[in-house]
């Protein structure tokens, strides 16, 4: 299984309890290098508002945590939401209350809109 974390780092995944799993790999894409020290997690530089360098569905589950409210204005949220959706499978977004005008609490992949914002789960 791939998982990719946007805009974290490894410490956040130690607090899985799966990190060490046999068979689960980790990617954490971050726009500075973060060091990682183990083995299952690899680090990449780059733009969650455009991941070329990730392939379309690449990645079983994406998620990301209090990091779009930080990518600029709504049409820059947009932007990371369609990436995420892009390189993952399944995924899951999470934004503090009240930061940003969109005010994402959560979404989660359905199996027929594509609209940003539009799905209930």
């Amino acid at each position: 299984m791939k998982i990719l974390n946007v805009g974290g780092f490894e410490e956040e995944l130690e607090s899985t309890g799966v990190v060490d799993e046999s068979g689960i790999l980790f990617t954490i894409l971050n726009v500075h290098p973060v060091r990682t020290t183990r083995k299952s997690v690899e680090s990449v530089v780059g733009d969650a508002r455009d991941m070329g360098q990730l392939g379309n569905k690449e990645f079983d589950f994406v998620f990301s945590n209090s990091v779009i409210e930080h990518v600029g204005g709504d049409d820059d949220a947009r932007r990371m939401a369609d990436e995420i959706r892009r390189v993952g499978k399944r995924y899951y977004v999470q934004t503090r209350t009240g930061t940003s005008r969109l005010n994402l609490i959560f979404w989660c992949q359905c199996s027929n809109s594509s609209q940003f914002g539009s799905e209930r789960c």
